[in-house]
């Protein structure tokens, strides 16, 4: 299985108390460096996935016609390893 990307450009990204404005500009922003760096911020923002969870995140996990994600592994460091508790959370 092949991951979906790796790029240097993947930062974390914390949300907590961000209004929904903050939040429409970092999209907006993110938006016009690039179609990555805007997937990171859909996926940090709305699915509330971590870096090492979009790291690891394989195409297999990804349910187009559902609109949904099975997030099952995260990658710290190049280390690969299942989500703690080993059970696959679920992202609409």
């Amino acid at each position: 299985m092949t991951p979906i990307g790796r790029t240097s450009s993947i930062w974390s990204l914390r949300l907590k108390g961000a209004g929904s404005e903050e939040y429409e500009w970092l999209l907006e922003a993110a938006g016009k460096l690039g179609p990555v760096q805007q997937l990171v911020v859909l996926l940090g923002g709305d699915a509330g996935l971590r870096m090492g969870e979009m790291i690891a995140l394989e195409w297999s996990e990804v349910d187009l016609k559902r609109g949904l994600l099975k997030v099952q592994r995260s990658d710290w460091k190049g280390h690969v390893t299942l989500l703690r508790g080993g059970r696959p959370g679920r992202c609409r």
